[in-house]
């Protein structure tokens, strides 16, 4: 039998407003999402994952 290490888990919620149309791209492991609508948002958020094993 199989079993595959890659599994998602929820970490945390983000803390932000709901949003459409907005951006997103990883660099380095590195997640990053923001601007968008409703209302032309101008927030940025940065994600950076815990090292596991």
């Amino acid at each position: 039998m199989l079993f595959k290490k890659d599994k998602w888990t929820r970490i945390i919620n983000l803390q932000a407003a709901s949003r459409y149309d907005m951006v997103s791209f990883a660099i380095n492991g590195t997640g990053y999402i923001g601007t968008g609508n409703p209302g032309l948002l101008r927030d940025f958020w940065k994600y950076t994952p815990r090292k596991t094993n």
